[in-house]
């Protein structure tokens, strides 16, 4: 509940632990994120979304597996990385 007493939807940021308004935008485009991933050795780059205010992608590794990526939408810091 925000401070006038309206409900809000909030995102925790998993590194900082920071509470974020849902409505969080992103400096980065998609392109900058396609780079940021390229940068750190991913390849077949896909699906990149700007999602709950976290950047998203699917993409391969250097072992081949396919995962699905999460990116701080200020810098690109990857903070979460799952097998797809």
């Amino acid at each position: 509940t925000s401070a006038d007493g309206n409900r809000v939807d909030v995102r925790i940021d998993p590194t900082t632990r920071q509470v974020q308004a849902d409505t969080l935008v992103s400096t980065l485009s998609e392109e900058d994120v396609k780079a940021k991933l390229a940068a750190a050795g991913y390849s077949k780059i896909h699906d990149v979304d700007f999602d709950d205010g976290v950047w998203k992608a699917e993409a391969d590794r250097a072992d081949g597996n396919d995962v699905e990526i999460h990116l701080d939408p200020k810098d690109g810091r990857i903070v979460h990385v799952e097998n797809d």
